[in-house]
């Protein structure tokens, strides 16, 4: 029988690593080195210390939220930045 406590580690470490697969495809493709760790998931205190470290060691540099909150709160604000970086464009 598999531990309650191995099971978690698996759980996270999952999270980790694809998101870790996810960060560097697309820096790959796009040359961006800039991460920021916000949303629901980075509320979980144990996946955002990790994948923050594990981002560091790839050279990425990491931002995390500090005045906005970290969960979904914040996702209206990630909108508006993208769009006025279109309407900007335009």
């Amino acid at each position: 029988m598999i531990s309650k406590n191995r099971i978690a580690e698996s759980f996270h470490n999952t999270i980790i690593h694809f998101t870790l697969d996810a960060v560097m495809k697309t820096s790959k493709k796009s040359g961006i080195k800039k991460v920021i760790l916000s949303g629901g998931v980075m509320q979980n205190k144990i996946i955002v210390e990790n994948l923050n470290q594990i981002l560091i060691k790839n050279n990425f540099t990491v931002y995390l939220p500090s005045k906005l909150p970290s969960n979904d709160g914040s996702i209206s604000v990630g909108q508006v930045m993208i769009a006025n970086s279109k309407y900007q464009k335009v």
